[in-house]
């Protein structure tokens, strides 16, 4: 069985919400029933890496171990894309923990991201640099993925309209159906090890301790 992490940075809502979530799920609708599905609505992370995560970190790690998929929803903000960039960071500095063997657990996880561009209304140089930043979104993911030895599942980018509303997008709704449901490519041993599990969990106890 596999378990989904649905991944959001915390931000002001457009007047029709937000579209990366709703083209997320329009994804989510077509997985199998026996897979776990976990949304998190994560809070600022702190600029630095931390040597014990606490916070937010620690609400991001935690979820993150215990996934076998992780799927970020990136919305064409600019608050959406520097939680994005310190998502990155954390990701890559947790490779320094000593409280568990953070690379073999995230080896073999599939990371995927739903993103959206800003609608077409807009023209000028800010909403220019935030298209060009969502679209660099699935090279920064590659290389995390290339050096994390995960898999990279592709990304699904969709471009609201005028009032926000990405389900006018008929391409993007298309490509949703069963884009994360779409088998991976190698199987994930950690997830059916059930000592690798309970090493997992001894660990988090261990984190937890730490962070008091």
């Amino acid at each position: 069985m596999r378990h989904i992490l649905l991944l959001q940075p915390a931000c002001a809502p457009g007047p029709a919400g937000n579209p990366a979530q709703m083209l997320a799920l329009l994804a989510a609708g077509g997985l199998p029933a026996d897979w776990t599905q976990t949304w998190l609505t994560l809070e600022p992370l702190p600029e630095q890496v931390a040597p014990v995560p606490v916070g937010a970190a620690k609400a991001l790690i935690e979820a993150l171990l215990l996934a076998t998929d992780v799927v970020l929803l990136i919305p064409a903000q600019a608050d959406a894309l520097q939680q994005h960039t310190r998502v990155l960071a954390h990701l890559r500095g947790w490779q320094a923990l000593t409280l568990l063997d953070y690379r073999d657990w995230m080896r073999g996880k599939r990371f995927a991201l739903v993103a959206t561009l800003p609608s077409p209304d807009a023209d000028d140089a800010a909403t220019t640099e935030l298209a060009a930043a969502v679209r660099a979104l699935p090279t920064h993911w590659q290389a995390l993925c290339t050096e994390l030895d995960c898999e990279w599942h592709g990304a699904l980018i969709g471009q609201p309209d005028t009032t926000g509303n990405i389900l006018t997008d008929v391409a993007a709704g298309f490509a949703a159906q069963g884009f994360l449901a779409r088998s991976a490519a190698r199987p994930l041993a950690a997830a059916q090890d059930q000592a690798a599990r309970m090493q997992y969990l001894a660990a988090c106890a261990r984190a937890c301790a730490c962070a008091r």
